[in-house]
């Protein structure tokens, strides 16, 4: 669990960004009395993440409470005093990147808190890289150091990757949420740390497929957010004659995701190969599977009633809609995008696009949003033009 909720999302107020010798010549022109109302300033600052340095793991619900309302009094004295408090706590972190051993719980608090507010970015960045997701007080803020993942997916460092692959992929973290009525495991925080990052980070994560200890992770994951483009990874996959758990998951990426080559790869299967449940798993759906079409696809989408076609005019103001909102399905009737006076691939583009902007709404609408723009998607892989 985490020890605070989320913060929120990120501060829109802008600042200024003081370098040493900027606020040095700030307090000299600023005479005594604004000179010693910043140095009470830095002491707060400083006080507090000796406090911070401090704590360690708690046993009992009352030990989380105490670490819930000091770290959050801190982003709250962070924030109210911005001017004051930045520069301690980029030099301050900048300190702690230099230990030998430095303290986790300073490098993803206060790496946090400097991303949030757009400061020193690449300071913030060097310390969640370098902070071990092991560390007792680390993965009691497991919601934190998803936060701070999760922003920095969204921002597109390919940094990021590698510690998506190791931490999450690899690892074992679970987030609750209890303000959202949602806990991730460890399918969904891949989903939405890859999924934020982009299309270009599936093949980061498709590379998983290649441990054995990792593949079930990672075709659930491609179930939220992968495309056709890792069909031929998934099939040298098929081709080594998998266990029933990753065969049933192969499958159902292949044909939630893969569109008409995905179909094609199950088709092509030589189903001796497989074990007996594998088997009785494949007989039961080749039907479905070689039925696949538009037009199959197409009536799964009746449940939300009959759609009109979207005119030509009207087509780039809704597909605008829906990326500002972030891809908020409200009030629209997703089988109509099926038929919009788009030319097939750019029309995949532009919901490909939605659906990354979908990941940052980590909420429980956010996440049936996704799951049905995922099926529009694949059902427009196999319509023509």
């Amino acid at each position: 669990m985490s020890v605070r909720p989320s913060r929120g999302g990120r501060c829109a107020c802008g600042f200024l960004r003081h370098g040493a010798l900027g606020l040095a010549l700030a307090l000299l022109l600023a005479g005594p009395a604004a000179r010693g109302a910043v140095a009470a300033g830095d002491a707060q600052v400083l006080q507090r993440l000796a406090a911070i340095r401090a704590l360690k793991p708690a046993t009992d619900a009352a030990g989380l409470e105490r670490y819930n309302h000091l770290m959050d009094e801190s982003w709250q004295y962070f924030t109210a005093h911005r001017k004051e408090s930045l520069p301690t706590l980029r030099t301050e972190l900048a300190r702690e990147l230099r230990q030998r051993r430095p303290n986790d719980l300073l490098l993803l608090d206060v790496g946090y808190f400097l991303y949030e507010q757009h400061d020193d970015l690449d300071l913030a960045k060097r310390a969640l890289f370098a902070l071990d997701p092991e560390a007792p007080m680390v993965r009691i803020n497991s919601q934190e150091l998803f936060y701070f993942a999760h922003a920095v997916a969204a921002d597109h460092d390919a940094r990021i990757l590698p510690f998506i692959g190791r931490v999450f992929r690899d690892g074992d973290v679970s987030v609750a949420i209890p303000a959202r009525k949602l806990t991730l495991g460890d399918t969904l925080l891949c989903a939405y740390l890859y999924g934020v990052y982009g299309p270009d980070g599936e093949s980061a994560l498709a590379a998983g497929l290649a441990d054995p200890r990792h593949r079930n992770r990672v075709l659930e994951t491609l179930i939220w957010m992968g495309s056709p483009a890792s069909d031929d990874a998934v099939r040298a996959l098929l081709d080594e004659a998998p266990d029933y758990e990753t065969f049933t998951r192969a499958t159902t990426f292949l044909m939630r995701a893969g569109g008409p080559k995905g179909r094609n790869i199950l088709l092509a299967l030589d189903p001796a190969a497989l074990d007996a449940r594998s088997q009785d798993f494949y007989k039961q759906l080749r039907g479905s599977i070689e039925s696949t079409s538009l037009a199959t696809l197409t009536e799964n989408l009746a449940r939300f009633g009959p759609s009109a076609p979207i005119k030509p005019e009207a087509l780039e103001a809704e597909l605008t809609a829906l990326y500002d909102s972030h891809g908020d399905l409200s009030g629209i009737n997703p089988a109509g995008l099926l038929e919009a006076p788009l030319p097939r691939e750019r029309l995949v583009e532009r919901l490909v696009a939605i659906r990354q902007r979908g990941f940052y709404r980590i909420t429980p609408q956010g996440l049936n949003d996704i799951e049905i723009l995922d099926a529009v998607i694949n059902a427009l892989h196999y319509r023509d033009g």
